[in-house]
Formats: C-alpha cells, structure tokens, sequence
C-alpha cells in the first residue's frame, strides 16, 4: 500500500483560537501533502467549526499553530472539546508555532500529544503518533 493510500493519515491544521498568521501552517500543509498526507486546512474557522469537522470525519491528526501567551488557555479548552468530540477516539494532537519553540514543556499544559521545531520534525512526530493509535487497537494505522 502506497503512503498517500494508508488508511490515518488525515490531519486537520488550523492556528489557535484568535491566532490571525497562517503561512507557517501553508507550509506545514505542503509538507505532509509532499509526505502523502491527506490535509485539511482551517484558517479562519471558529472553534466550533472545527467541532463540527472532527465530529463529521476521521481525522488521525489535528495539529495547531500558536504564536502568542494570550490563547493558551483557548486552545487547551478546544483540544479537549476536539478529543471529546472526534470520531477518532484516539486522534492525536500535534501543537507548533513561534511559541512552543520557546516553550516546549506547554504541550502538556495545552493537553496535546506531541510538539515540533519544523515542518520536518511535524511529519516523524506526526507517524509516531499514528504507530501509537494504531498499536492501541491492534492495527497500525486503520481508522476505527
């Protein structure tokens, strides 16, 4: 089976509830397409909007964007509203951005699974999460 046909491998890239840049996700965005990811991107969507999408779809992934202090808090309720309200019961939770650079050790304050320096780095943490839901139902990979 050809990457781009691996079942999982959908992730949903939007910034943080507030966030107004968007150009780091764009090329986020680029890399896991480059990678043979399925992507959907949410610039300007509320949190609720985005409720909606991972209620609706299958998403292996969800992965935010954050730059600044002030949306901490917002953030860290929508992944929790996002993990209650997902279709994937085990769908993984990738943050970035100017600030988690600065702060790594946020990822577990905001409830997410995992953080990255770059693009790069998204992607490997991004199929380690997928091995780990996959290994927990005893298929790697296979939506549920």
């Amino acid at each position: 089976m050809g990457l781009a046909s691996r079942p999982g491998r959908s992730i949903l890239l939007a910034p943080a509830p507030g966030e107004q840049h968007g150009f780091g996700l764009v090329m986020v965005d680029q890399f896991f397409r480059r990678a043979g990811w399925e992507t959907w991107m949410n610039g300007g969507a509320d949190s609720e909007a985005l409720i909606a999408m991972v209620a609706e779809r299958h998403f292996g992934l969800v992965g935010f964007s954050i730059g600044g202090e002030t949306h901490i808090e917002k953030l860290a309720i929508l992944i929790a509203d996002i993990r209650r309200a997902s279709r994937n019961p085990d769908v993984g939770i990738l943050v970035g951005g100017a600030l988690l650079l600065q702060e790594p050790m946020l990822v577990k304050r905001l409830g997410a699974d995992a953080t990255a320096r770059d693009a790069e780095e998204a992607i490997l943490q991004a199929e380690a999460l997928l091995a780990l839901q996959g290994r927990a139902r005893g298929s790697p990979g296979l939506p549920s």
